[in-house]
């Protein structure tokens, strides 16, 4: 973060004091981030974008301790991905820090005459999302379609929603599945010894977004993004030799087709991910991440800035609209002071007029006396009887 403008660099450390590099690894909770107070949604952009911002050397990332591949037992059999981080504390054990990274899409959208028969999507109820974490359509790149997806599937293609789930505080992933009450199975597991962080994991979303933007029915769904990105860190533990990590397959009985592959709603098997071109897209995210003076340009912190903007503007607009309000509160009390003092003066004015009004009948009444008293005096003693 060292390259970062001295504003921006403010700007955000004093917006999320839990990216200041004085926090990270030392307090975990105060960490936002992996560490929200209440479940948190982001989309790619914006979860890379905090990740991009997080001052933290490699060495002291969060590190991807699993990766969980698990498929809905019934319904629409979502697929998603549960991935664990671990995240370090200064002078205390790491702790494990589950997120959900899944594609999403409402499945009212998905027509009746593509789905496999017998398919139950009764359970299966379309997802809602702020207008603050919808994908962003712009400057978006689709590489070569694939070969299944023929020009009737691509018109059903629509915008996806590819969102990072975080718990509050670090609890389990029951915490954070809505969906729990639907059972699901954990068909296959990748574990590693420390190998990759959530740079590697920013990277290949980024990369998957620009790859493959859109929803598209036949061939970029839910399916075909657990897969990718489960594959593609199983060819990088495998080109490794194994040597960081292990496989695990569990029997997932009859959400396996007879061929073998996971089943799906469709009638036709999303194709197998392009990982070679996915792989070069991931090395130019990757190196944009770790490049520190292109960062101010990079997509995700721009989107960061533009959050941050729009929050400095929201909060300007707040306290200006709290100033004005505080100022048409003192008018009004002093206007309210204004009419209680003017009638605090008539009621003066009336108490001194009738006062004057007294005290004029008052010396009407004691010269009438004294004329009386005068006129008595000069008539002399009465006689007596």
């Amino acid at each position: 973060m060292h390259h970062l403008s001295a504003a921006l660099r403010d700007l955000l450390s004093s917006a999320f004091p839990c990216l200041s590099p004085s926090h990270r690894a030392m307090s975990s909770p105060n960490d936002v981030l992996y560490f929200p107070k209440e479940e948190f949604i982001y989309n790619v952009t914006g979860w890379a974008g905090f990740v991009l911002f997080t001052p933290t050397p490699s060495e002291d990332r969060p590190r991807i301790a699993s990766i969980e591949h698990c498929k809905r037992k019934r319904g629409v059999f979502h697929e998603f991905l549960i991935i664990h981080f671990e995240y370090p504390v200064l002078g205390a054990p790491p702790r494990t820090v589950p997120i959900i990274v899944e594609r999403t899409i409402e499945t009212s959208r998905l027509p009746k005459d593509k789905i496999r028969p017998g398919a139950d999507l009764s359970h299966e109820n379309g997802s809602r999302f702020s207008a603050l974490f919808q994908s962003s359509s712009s400057s978006r790149l689709s590489l070569s379609p694939s070969s299944v997806a023929s020009s009737s599937s691509s018109s059903l293609a629509t915008p996806a929603f590819d969102r990072i789930i975080i718990p509050p505080n670090g609890a389990p992933v029951g915490k954070i599945d809505r969906h729990a009450r639907r059972p699901y199975k954990i068909c296959r597991k990748l574990t590693f010894n420390k190998r990759f962080t959530d740079y590697d994991l920013a990277a290949l979303l980024l990369a998957l977004q620009k790859y493959a933007p859109d929803y598209a029915l036949l061939s970029r769904q839910c399916y075909w993004y657990a897969i990718v990105i489960y594959d593609f860190f199983r060819e990088r533990l495998i080109g490794l030799g194994n040597e960081d990590g292990k496989e695990v397959e569990y029997n997932v009985g009859k959400l396996k087709d007879e061929r073998g592959r996971f089943l799906t709603i469709f009638t036709i098997q999303p194709p197998e991910p392009p990982l070679g071109k996915i792989k070069s897209e991931f090395e130019k995210q990757l190196a944009a991440l770790l490049d520190e003076r292109a960062r101010e340009d990079h997509p995700a912190a721009k989107w960061v800035r533009s959050q941050e903007e729009t929050r400095a503007a929201i909060a300007k607009a707040e306290e200006e609209a709290a100033a004005r309000e505080r100022a048409e509160a003192a008018a009004k009390e002093e206007a309210a002071a204004r009419v209680e003092a003017e009638a605090a003066a008539k009621a003066a004015d009336a108490r001194a007029e009738a006062a004057e009004a007294a005290k004029a009948l008052l010396d009407d009444e004691v010269a009438l006396l004294r004329q009386q008293l005068t006129a008595l005096n000069r008539a002399g003693p009465s006689p007596a009887a």
